[in-house]
């Protein structure tokens, strides 16, 4: 479903890799991790960086749990890193180096102005809620609808209907602007709202019929 721009009149948002740099802060928060339990590894040796690039490489892809990229470090690299509970020790940490795209809580405030805003994201409501507040852009966010309120994570239809419901707005009055083709955006293709994908100009491309941009504060001149 394509853009038509004179329909929509509130917004829906993803988090993770649309509004915050989970590359920059799942980096950051790795390069402590290792700092903090491998002392003797000079930081900036070829060696640390190898392995930073390598366990944000297993974290973007997101198909390991944080424990799980302990134990494919001991097998490469023979290190071995022991933290009880590690993958909420992860998230704890990762929520110290929440970081936003460039121009994006100036371009949340502009849109603001003119649409009713939700953002719709996977994950724990307490730190799904801090990361929003952290940022900056909890004065110009109506609602946070969270899997965990809802009981689904994306693609469910449920999380997005509960953002329609607060919104008090219909599938195709809303936009909705995500980096995911599997979760974000084919749920709400599914519900007959209308997308913007959000992508990096990294040479991947789609053939399905949608708008794209390449950054989120694009969307002041679109919208």
């Amino acid at each position: 479903m394509r853009l038509e721009k004179e329909k929509i009149r509130g917004l829906l948002l993803d988090f993770d890799m649309t509004l915050g740099n989970h590359e920059r802060s799942a980096y950051y928060t790795i390069r402590d991790i290792l700092k903090e339990n491998i002392p003797s590894l000079d930081p900036l040796s070829y060696e640390f960086e190898a392995m930073c690039q390598d366990m944000l490489t297993w974290n973007l892809k997101g198909m390991v749990k944080p424990v799980e990229m302990l134990q494919k470090l001991k097998e490469k690299y023979g290190y071995e890193i022991i933290i009880e509970d590690f993958n909420n020790y992860w998230s704890s940490r990762h929520l110290e180096h929440i970081e936003l795209y460039d121009g994006v809580r100036e371009t949340v405030r502009y849109l603001h102005e003119k649409y009713r805003i939700a953002i719709v994201t996977d994950g724990n409501t307490k730190k799904q809620n801090y990361k929003v507040e952290v940022s900056g852009l909890l004065p110009y966010v109506d609602h946070v609808v969270t899997s965990e309120e809802v009981g689904h994570t994306k693609p469910h239809p449920d999380i997005y209907l509960k953002a329609l419901e607060l919104l008090n707005l219909k599938a195709e009055e809303v936009l909705f602007i995500g980096d995911r083709f599997s979760s974000d955006l084919l749920g709400a293709n599914r519900l007959g709202i209308p997308c913007l994908w959000v992508w990096p100009k990294d040479g991947r491309v789609a053939e399905a019929p949608i708008d794209r941009i390449y950054e989120f504060r694009e969307l002041r001149d679109i919208l």
